[in-house]
């Protein structure tokens, strides 16, 4: 029969559990308090050196008793901690700053009452904070996703005061409900402004003989309710696509809500956006469109078919003859529409 000698005379089996890569193990059930004592404290790994402190759980309840505002908590060095994870709970009422071996990198700042973790990946120590009852704390480096959802059905996101939902900012209720039965549920910030990006896009333009080459591209579909359009902005280079148009052409530009028509002006909802604005005479086939409301557009009502954006260019009768020769004028720059959505029903 076999005998181990640790074990014999009634010893304990004091040998230590070896990570694969040199850590001791750090198997236990308790809690190693640490009493700071006013000074910086340096952790281990393994025996301690003079001045350090051995860590002997994983979980630790650290008093600063500090006669300022914070004490230092050095971690073991990240070589040797690879796999590491601790929960260091700060039970004194001054500040934990805790920080990588080198006394250079915060890893995180745990204030009084709050827990932390710090995890080592074996070149870097990183950690978080949480508060008992509380919000986690992430410190300044915040926090990094793609998606932030509600935890609570239809209560939306609250950040830093300002609620999200629905899609929409809704501010704290500025105005006060009146009258039995009526309860302000909500204000949302509704005010938009749409930006329209055209790269190399053609308006293909159509001949009214003896008349005006006129043409018209959609260029954005509104949400479907009604639309108070504040205002918008053009800023465009128009180019002709072939010598269907002359080089020297002369022309107007606009934005509505309904396609321009064959006749030789923009009018109504052809430019009830952005008003009909002539286009500079073109050289070399090239000019800019260049134009922005000159008043409130007024209110369009999509809450049966939500409302169209239309980009309407004319070319004066005698600069063309897109008949025989088809011809697009290319567009390059953007269009930005203002507006607010009053409702729908």
């Amino acid at each position: 029969m076999s005998k181990i000698p640790q074990l014999m005379g009634g010893r304990r089996l004091t040998h230590n559990l070896e990570m694969a890569h040199g850590i001791e193990a750090l198997i236990r059930s308790g809690v190693q308090t640490i009493d700071m004592s006013d000074a910086t404290v340096t952790l281990s790994i393994g025996p301690a050196a003079s001045g350090e402190t051995r860590l002997l759980s994983n979980h630790l309840a650290v008093d600063p008793n500090s006669m300022g505002a914070n004490e230092k908590l050095l971690l073991p060095p990240e070589a040797s901690c690879k796999g590491l994870s601790l929960d260091i709970d700060n039970t004194g009422g001054e500040v934990i700053i805790v920080k990588d071996d080198s006394d250079s990198t915060t890893v995180v700042t745990i204030d009084s009452g709050q827990s932390g973790r710090v995890n080592c990946d074996g070149t870097t120590w990183r950690g978080f904070t949480g508060t008992d009852g509380g919000a986690d704390d992430f410190g300044s480096t915040g926090i990094k996703a793609d998606v932030v959802a509600e935890s609570t059905s239809a209560a939306g996101v609250t950040v830093d005061g300002v609620l999200l939902k629905d899609g929409e900012v809704q501010p704290a209720t500025d105005a006060t409900a009146n009258g039995t039965g009526v309860v302000a549920t909500s204000e949302q910030l509704q005010v938009r402004t749409l930006t329209l990006t055209l790269t190399n896009t053609p308006v293909v333009m159509a001949d009214e003989a003896g008349v005006v080459a006129y043409g018209s591209l959609k260029i954005a579909d509104m949400p479907e309710g009604a639309i108070a359009f504040l205002g918008g902005v053009l800023d465009l280079d128009l180019t002709k696509s072939s010598a269907g148009v002359n080089d020297d052409w002369d022309g107007d530009i606009g934005l509505g809500t309904t396609a321009a028509s064959n006749n030789a002006t923009l009018s109504g909802t052809e430019q009830n956006i952005v008003d009909s604005t002539a286009t500079p005479q073109a050289s070399g086939g090239a000019t800019t469109g260049n134009a922005q409301s000159s008043s409130l557009p007024g209110i369009v009502d999509g809450t049966s078919t939500a409302a169209d954006i239309y980009l309407n260019i004319l070319v004066d009768d005698a600069d063309h003859d897109v008949t025989t020769t088809p011809c697009n004028i290319i567009c390059n720059g953007t269009v930005k529409v203002t507006y607010v959505v009053l409702g729908d029903y």
